[in-house]
């Protein structure tokens, strides 16, 4: 007696049949990632790159036809007798299966091994021991769509024989009751198309009564379908609004490729949509056997086709009734040709991302596109182009998104600064001299001493680097007090974890070891000011304004230092109701109103900024513009600037009714605009993920923290700096007393994660000729530059980051005083 497992109760089922609601099934290959390293096959040789791609050797074994990959283990096919082989981690092989089937599998515990002639399946455990062979309903197919996929036992795909309902075919393994490993398999079908209208007399599923309500599911899809009939063969040169939808399902046609990771089956299919005409009982005729022929049928109705991602749960397939509906899911994928540069060739499913590979054909060009699709977002973007030109011109080129290997893992670029924290002390900067205060007894001594000022210093480890004002020199101050020019770039200067990077206008970013020798040099290809920038993991991240443009690396797949750079567009504004032609953003543009949104409306209708009634009007937009931003901390860059926030009347077309078409422009009308609209202006602090910004669509609007700021509409901000996630600003304002005129330096902290925020010092009595101060943390104080008499003089002072106990460190004179500051 043969019964399937899942009649089993759950104890048993765990115990004893293999059943993995999490399963991850790999084929056959040519590449196998394993935890030391890779292995791959060039020319029938087996290959192996170690973990940080910096090493590729030989392993001596050649005449390999496929590799199977399964986390450590590495398993291979012999190209001269198909043998399946095993790999130990010493390299050593062995044959565990004596002339392997034409189809293998691996799921981490067991390898399935198909043959076409007899249909049949066997398992094997991992060293090669048979555990059962069974012939299978639906074997998988030789040619025309020849994709499949055995997962806990399991087989699909599918059902392509004649005059068959649309469906997927599922072999369902059964199991002896009194022998677990002895298997028979049987049949099930799982029904691929939704019916919305009676099918036609001449429709295969004729007989198919389950009709279904129009849902926004498939109202969702048949407006797309409507929206892109220019695109589509079938629907480009009818009226559409003739034709009602009939039914959406999975085409017959079997797929080549399947994929099973992390307990879901993907499959790129075409998904069919039957439409009708409304009229069509009226309109067709039949002839003299009272059949419809076809010509008359392709007059009334027709198919429209798209390929499309598919995701399935694997315990649906497992767990659903012999004529159920298959339950999948449409993931954002692009869907060809409604997406006409993008028609899915193969693809692979790897963590939470699909890598598949475009392949686009037009008359001048072949191009081949390598896309990534993040499944939770939604998000694809095109990491890979390679053309090959009608006269046969390849312009060869391999990259891949993320690091292959570099240890050169930074928290992100750190500019010059006057002040940087060393392991022992503080090195700080006096004018032309290098100074370092030690931790222990806060005892000063001069390191070094320059021609010119030191614009700002990079510290790393024992490794010292410093600039001159007005030199495009850096020099390197060695063990011995020497001090040696290493590199001559112009521009701003970053370190970067054993790196030293330069960027100049936008167009040289280079980069360097801590002795000099540059690694790479690109052009980025824009203009902009240095101090816009700041760079991270080899990125290049620079803010215009309104909007921030991101230059991400792709890395040559054999030498990680040969790097292209790929720009994308972020935009920070976000708009929530659709524009007028006054407006200047586009409908596209429009995001349906989030938690964002939501808290700031909230803070906005309950403060005590606004000066007009706002339950009549909803937010229309939140734009920000950026002043100021930081270098990366703690995994975020956070910016100062103005969010404008744009509320609309929701009666607006009635008040301005009669002058809709004649005052179009907001700037030339604004007392009839400021009738239906109001603006609220905010000045917060902002802060965005890093992990954002290298994953976020091209075009996008990205999502960043607002955080409350205090004295947010002073003018007078001077000076912004973020450490272990408190955020530091200075302000100076200018005052009389007793008629004398003075200037007041306030400083705040601000904690990023509750926004609580606290002045932790003032200096009051600060002469009105100190025009220029600046503030720099380290781990236990705030050191203050205060600059007299036209930068000429300068006074530093060091406080603790709580305020507390400030002390004169250096005079106006350039001596050490290290006292009590009196003020």
């Amino acid at each position: 007696m043969y019964i399937p497992a899942d009649k089993y109760p759950n104890i048993i089922r765990k115990m004893f049949f293999h059943d993995n609601d999490k399963v991850t099934v790999r084929s056959i290959g040519k590449i196998c990632q394993t935890k030391e390293g890779i292995y791959f096959l060039y020319r029938g040789r087996l290959m192996y790159m170690n973990s940080v791609g910096t090493e590729v050797k030989e392993v001596g074994l050649k005449q390999i036809a496929w590799i199977i990959p399964d986390n450590s283990n590495v398993f291979f096919l012999d190209n001269s007798v198909y043998d399946i082989y095993k790999v130990n981690q010493n390299n050593e092989t062995k044959p565990i299966i004596k002339r392997s089937g034409d189809r293998i599998y691996i799921d981490g515990r067991y390898i399935y091994n198909y043959v076409y002639d007899n249909n049949t399946i066997s398992k094997y455990n991992l060293d090669g021991k048979k555990i059962y062979s069974s012939k299978m309903y639906y074997g998988q197919l030789m040619a025309g769509g020849v994709g499949g996929i055995i997962f806990n036992d399991y087989n699909i795909r599918m059902v392509r024989e004649e005059l068959s309902n649309y469906g997927m075919g599922v072999d369902v393994p059964y199991h002896y009751i009194f022998d677990w490993n002895k298997v028979k398999y049987m049949p099930k079908v799982l029904y691929t198309v939704h019916y919305y209208k009676e099918q036609s007399i001449w429709d295969y599923n004729k007989n198919f009564r389950n009709l279904e309500q129009y849902d926004e599911w498939a109202e969702g899809l048949d407006n797309k379908i409507r929206e892109n009939k220019n695109k589509l063969r079938n629907t480009e040169n009818r009226n559409m609004e003739d034709y009602e939808l009939v039914s959406i399902g999975l085409s017959k046609q079997n797929p080549d490729y399947y994929r099973a990771v992390d307990g879901y089956i993907y499959f790129y299919h075409v998904l069919e949509f039957c439409y009708r005409d409304k009229n069509y009982k009226n309109k067709i005729s039949f002839d003299s056997t009272g059949n419809v022929d076809k010509k008359e049928k392709n007059r009334v109705e027709f198919k429209a086709y798209v390929y499309v991602m598919l995701r399935v749960d694997i315990e649906n397939i497992e767990n659903s009734e012999d004529t159920s509906q298959l339950e999948y899911e449409i993931l954002d994928v692009p869907m060809y040709p409604i997406d006409t540069n993008d028609k899915i060739e193969v693809f692979e499913v790897n963590d939470n991302y699909i890598y598949s590979i475009s392949n686009v054909n037009n008359v001048t060009t072949k191009e081949i596109k390598v896309l990534a699709t993040d499944i939770e977002k939604g998000i694809t973007r095109n990491i890979y182009d390679c053309r090959e030109l009608s006269d046969n011109i390849y312009i060869p080129g391999i990259y891949c998104k993320e690091k292959i290997a570099d240890n050169d893992a930074g928290g992100g670029g750190k500019k010059l600064n006057k002040v940087v924290q060393g392991e022992d002390g503080t090195y700080f900067v006096y004018k032309n001299r290098l100074m370092y205060m030690e931790n222990k007894n806060a005892k000063i001594k001069e390191i070094c001493k320059m021609q010119r000022n030191i614009s700002g210093i990079l510290v790393k480890d024992k490794n010292i680097f410093l600039r001159e004002e007005s030199s495009n020199s850096i020099y390197k101050l060695n063990t011995d007090g020497e001090i040696i020019s290493i590199i001559y770039a112009p521009g701003i200067m970053y370190l970067e974890g054993n790196n030293i990077y330069t960027l100049s206008g936008g167009t040289e970013f280079e980069k360097y070891d801590f002795n000099g020798k540059r690694i790479f040099k690109n052009d980025l290809g824009y203009n902009g000011f240095d101090r816009d920038n700041t760079i991270f993991n080899n990125y290049v991240f620079n803010i215009d304004f309104l909007k921030a443009e991101v230059y991400a690396p792709k890395y040559y797949l054999f030498d990680i230092n040969k790097i292209k750079y790929k720009e994308y567009t972020l935009h920070f504004s976000k708009y929530y109701l659709p524009p007028e032609t006054w407006d200047s953003y586009l409908r596209e543009e429009v995001i349906p109103y989030d938690s964002f949104a939501k808290e700031i409306d909230k803070k906005v209708r309950k403060g005590e900024i606004i000066d007009r009634n706002l339950d009549n009007y909803e937010l229309q937009s939140i734009e920000l513009s950026i002043w100021d931003f930081s270098e990366v901390s703690d995994g975020y860059i956070y910016f100062l600037g103005e969010q404008k926030l744009t509320y609309r009347d929701k009666n607006y077309k009635d008040k301005l009714s009669g002058n809709m078409n004649e005052y179009i422009n907001t700037y030339e009308n604004k007392e009839y605009m400021s009738k239906i609209k109001y603006e609220v202006k905010l000045y917060p602090i902002g802060r965005v993920k890093v992990d954002d910004i290298k994953n976020i669509l091209d075009s996008a609007a990205i999502s960043y923290d607002a955080i409350d700021r205090p004295l947010s509409n002073s003018r007078n901000r001077n000076d912004f700096i973020i450490r272990d996630k408190k955020v530091y600003i200075s302000y100076i304002e200018d005052y009389v007393e007793n008629n004398q005129e003075y200037r007041e330096l306030k400083i705040y902290k601000v904690d990023a994660e509750t926004g609580i925020s606290k002045e932790v010092y003032t200096m009051k009595g600060i002469s009105v000729d100190e025009r220029m101060i600046e503030i720099f943390v380290t781990d236990n104080y705030i050191f203050i530059y205060r600059y007299i008499d036209n930068s000429k003089k300068l006074c530093i002072t060091r406080i603790n980051r709580d305020g507390s106990n400030p002390i004169l460190v250096m005079d106006e004179n350039g001596e050490v005083v290290m006292k009590p500051q009196r003020r």
